[in-house]
């Protein structure tokens, strides 16, 4: 079965409650999310101030969208999460304002830490991790812009999802920001396991992986349904190519 198909058949037996219901919850659940990582972060640190909610916020941007892509593949094979799959776009939205907030936080309030473009472009790490941000960013800026009904009846079905599938670039881009910034200290925990819980963005990663294999996943099970043949029941009788009375 298509993933179309299959997404048309949740959507017809799950009752959509009102768009602002769906935005509240969704906005709820990120920040219940945020709310988390704070405390995780405070636990590792002893102390809390825009720095670390700064990573807070991060992470949040990274999760939410992350399960925005997700719910794909988790709904594809387990039915029990039918019911979760029209909170797609409002979990990709409210993830990408997130990762704005990170942006601007790191930009305009912590210049004291990340001094533009000094900080940015001073070693190959950082501009790694500065371009592939950038990068993610003009993304999802465009996907954002177009996850409209009117963008999609003007672009056309098929190459609004092709569009939106992008989405997956952008969030690959994420995690090798991540990895560029943050592969040292991981390194060091795993070595010296000084603290007992290892750096917020270690958990981050292997979650991000799961969203990435988890598509790889879903789209290795779409294509094998494809290229299955369809085999007719011998107790049916064949049906007709063309209906009576057709011109065709």
């Amino acid at each position: 079965m298509s993933f179309e198909k299959r997404f048309k058949e949740i959507i017809q037996k799950t009752p959509l409650p009102p768009k602002h219901h769906l935005w509240l919850n969704a906005f709820f659940s990120s920040f219940l999310v945020f709310c988390v990582f704070s405390l995780y972060l405070f636990s590792r640190r002893g102390e809390y101030d825009l720095y670390i909610a700064n990573k807070a916020v991060a992470g949040t941007s990274l999760t939410i969208i992350g399960l925005s892509m997700a719910l794909s593949g988790i709904c594809y094979f387990w039915n029990r999460f039918d019911s979760k799959i029209i909170y797609r776009k409002h979990l990709g939205i409210i993830g990408f304002g997130y990762g704005l907030m990170h942006t601007v936080f790191s930009l305009f309030f912590l210049s004291d830490r990340f001094q533009f473009p000094t900080y940015f472009l001073s070693d190959n790490p950082h501009r790694i991790s500065f371009f592939a941000a950038l990068t993610a960013v003009f993304i999802f800026i465009i996907m954002t812009l177009i996850s409209n009904k009117y963008a999609a009846q003007e672009l056309g079905g098929v190459w609004w999802r092709r569009i939106l599938r992008f989405g997956y670039v952008a969030y690959i881009l994420i995690i090798i920001h991540l990895i560029a910034l943050k592969y040292k200290g991981w390194i060091s925990w795993i070595q010296e396991r000084e603290d007992l819980l290892p750096p917020l963005g270690l958990p981050l990663f292997i979650f991000a992986l799961f969203v990435i294999v988890l598509r790889i996943i879903l789209e290795i099970a779409i294509r094998r349904n494809k290229k299955r043949p369809v085999v007719q029941s011998s107790y049916e009788a064949p049906q007709q190519q063309n209906p009576p009375n057709s011109t065709v």
